[in-house]
């Protein structure tokens, strides 16, 4: 079976855990990242409360890749808000 693990991580603890599961699975990783990082803890926060508040859409730096060829998708995302990233909602 094969799988992948998408993933976003500002600080690393996202990161940290998709390790950690691409390699009890045995999976290609995949990193999103956006085409304008986020920067430090409170301009994150400001950035994110502002996007949400826009509901705009962020843009990402990686190409659209096919993963049709993947049995199984894991998706790490960190919690911004008190929520999940808009594009993944």
């Amino acid at each position: 079976m094969k799988s992948v693990v998408i993933y976003y991580s500002r600080s690393g603890n996202t990161k940290d855990i998709a390790e950690k599961i691409s390699q009890r699975f045995d999976s290609d990783m995949f990193f999103v990242g956006p085409d304008r990082e986020y920067g430090s803890y409170i301009s994150s926060v400001m950035r994110v409360a502002k996007e949400k508040l826009l509901r705009k859409d962020i843009t990402f730096k990686n190409d659209a890749t096919d993963f049709s060829s993947y049995d199984v998708v894991f998706i790490g995302f960190p919690v911004w808000y008190g929520n999940m990233p808009a594009q993944f909602g």
